[in-house]
């Protein structure tokens, strides 16, 4: 490969990930079905087994509806999981679900519906969705960047 093949090779790479990060802009409805499905679960916590295992299967449908719309509508599906930069984002998102789900564990039992695992909940949804519509940023700078 001499160097001019090596420059448009590169150039190659640099335009595919320019496509890719325009391709991977989610509309807010999508960021919304994140926060929903991990609300899903935090709420259940605070509810008696059976409903919790109701709640799960729910959480689980949405994140299967999500892949599948995602796939339909833009023709792939990003998880989360990725190296670089977006890994502090996922993890804050995951430390707040965490939090989150204490809080609601933490209130089983109470009289239903109980104030503390409606704001964790409450509070999960809108970090959810803030956390992954910030982590879609972080990706397409990443992108971006590769691109330049």
């Amino acid at each position: 490969m001499n160097h001019d093949q090596a420059s448009a090779a590169l150039a190659g790479v640099r335009q595919a990930n320019h496509r890719l990060a325009e391709r991977t802009r989610w509309p807010l409805g999508r960021h919304a079905a994140f926060g929903l499905a991990e609300s899903l679960l935090v709420f259940g916590l605070s509810l008696p087994t059976s409903y919790l295992a109701l709640f799960a299967v729910l959480a689980m449908i949405t994140v299967l509806l999500v892949i599948r719309s995602d796939k339909r509508t833009h023709g792939m599906f990003v998880s989360g999981f990725k190296g670089g930069r977006t890994t502090i984002v996922l993890l804050g998102t995951t430390a707040l679900v965490v939090c989150c789900a204490i809080l609601s564990w933490m209130s089983r039992g109470d009289p239903f519906p109980a104030l503390i695992p409606v704001l964790a909940t409450a509070i999960c949804f809108l970090g959810c969705t803030l956390g992954s519509y910030a982590w879609q940023g972080v990706y397409n700078d990443e992108l971006e960047a590769r691109s330049a």
